[in-house]
C-alpha cells in the first residue's frame, strides 16, 4: 500500500486571494499547523501479520520489523508518521505530487559511528514531535543487574549521577533517591553506598520512568531504537544498533529490529566522515532515504509464541 495524498506546506506563500477561504477550510479539516500536520492512522495489519518499516535508499532497502509488544504506543505513532502527511518546509521538493510525504521521506543517515550505530536525521525543530518513552525495566533485567565493586560505584557516581545533579538548575528537581545519595557522599566522600544498587534504581534516580507489562528489547546488534530527547521522551530519529550497547538498556527505547539490509547499514556507517570536530560523526556524503513505507507481512512466528523473550 502507498500514500495517496500530498498536501502543500501550510506556511507556503503566494496564495491568490480568491483561494484564501478554501485554504483556511483545508487547514481546519486537516489539522495543519506551522510545524507538523495531522497524522493518518496508517495500515491496520491482520492478527497473523506484523508491520514492517521499509526504508528505500540508493544503497538498497533496509527492512525493520516493528515490535508492537515492546512499545505499542510508539510503534503506532511511528506508523502514522511514516504514512504522513507531515507539513514542514523542505520536506519534499515538489509539493504538487499526488503522493503524500511521510516523516522519513527525504531524510538522510547523518550520524554514524562506524560498525557501532547509524542514525537518521530529524526535521527541525527537534522538539516538534516527541514520543513518550515506555520501557519495562524488569523485562530487561535491570532490577537484577547490580553495582558490584567499589570501582564500578565510583565510575557510576563520577560519570552518571554527579554530572546529572550538577546540570540541574534547582535541588528541588532531584529525585529523592539522588538527594539521599548526595547526603551520603557528603558524609563519606566515597560512592561505596552504591554497591548492591540495581541499574533500575540508578536510572530512576536519573529521572527515567518505567512501566510494567511490555516486552522491552535490549540494545543488541540489529535493534532499532528511538533517540532520547530526555529521560521520559524520545524523538522520531531512528538509531540502528550495529554493535551490542548494553549501556543504553533502559534508557533508549527499542521499537524494532532489522530483518533485512543490516549489511547495508554497516556499509553506510563505514563511509568517510567529515574531518572536523564541529561535524563529529557526520558523513561526508550522507545516504538519503528516498522513500519509506509500512508493509504488513506474515508474522515470523505463530501466535502465542514467546518471540523476543529476555
Amino acid at each position: 500500500m502507498r500514500r495517496s495524498l500530498r498536501s502543500a506546506d501550510c506556511g507556503r506563500g503566494g496564495l491568490v486571494f480568491g483561494r484564501l477561504s478554501l485554504v483556511l477550510l483545508w487547514i481546519v479539516l486537516t489539522g495543519c499547523s506551522s510545524g507538523v500536520g495531522a497524522e493518518r492512522s496508517g495500515p491496520q495489519c491482520a492478527p497473523s501479520e506484523v508491520p514492517h518499516l521499509v526504508l528505500a535508499t540508493g544503497e538498497g532497502r533496509i527492512v525493520i520489523e516493528l515490535l508492537q509488544s515492546a512499545t505499542p504506543d510508539a510503534v503506532d505513532r511511528l506508523i502514522r508518521l511514516v504514512d504522513g502527511p507531515v507539513f514542514h518546509p523542505g520536506i519534499v521538493a515538489d509539493h504538487s505530487s499526488a503522493d503524500a510525504a511521510g516523516y522519513y521521506d527525504g531524510l538522510v543517515f547523518d550520524l554514524a559511528y562506524p560498525r557501532s550505530s547509524l542514525a537518521t536525521s530529524m526535521r527541525p525543530p527537534a522538539d516538534s514531535i516527541l514520543i513518550q518513552t515506555q520501557i519495562d525495566a524488569e523485562a530487561l533485567g535491570l532490577d537484577r543487574r547490580f553495582i558490584e565493586t567499589g570501582a564500578e560505584s565510583s565510575h557510576v557516581w563520577q560519570f552518571e549521577l554527579f554530572p546529572h545533579q550538577a546540570g540541574l538548575s534547582s535541588d528541588d528537581q532531584l529525585h529523592p533517591q539522588m538527594k539521599e545519595w548526595l547526603t551520603l557522599w557528603g558524609e563519606r566522600h566515597s560512592a561505596d553506598f552504591l554497591i548492591g544498587v540495581s541499574r533500575k534504581q540508578i536510572n530512576e534516580a536519573l529521572g527515567y520512568e518505567y512501566v510494567a507489562g511490555l516486552n522491552s528489547q535490549k540494545n543488541t546488534r540489529g535493534a532499532v531504537a528511538l533517540d532520547p530527547f530526555d529521560a521520559t521522551r524520545s524523538t522520531p530519529r531512528l538509531v540502528i544498533v550495529l554493535a551490542d550497547a548494553p549501556q543504553y538498556d533502559g534508557r533508549r527505547m527499542v521499537v524494532g529490529r532489522v530483518v533485512s539490509g543490516l549489511e547495508i547499514a554497516d556499509a553506510i556507517s563505514s563511509r568517510p566522515l567529515i574531518p572536523a570536530k564541529a561535524f563529529k560523526n557526520r558523513p561526508m556524503v550522507p545516504v538519503q532515504i528516498h522513500d519509506s513505507i509500512v508493509e504488513c507481512r506474515p508474522s515470523p512466528e505463530p501466535p502465542g509464541s514467546t518471540k523476543g523473550a529476555q
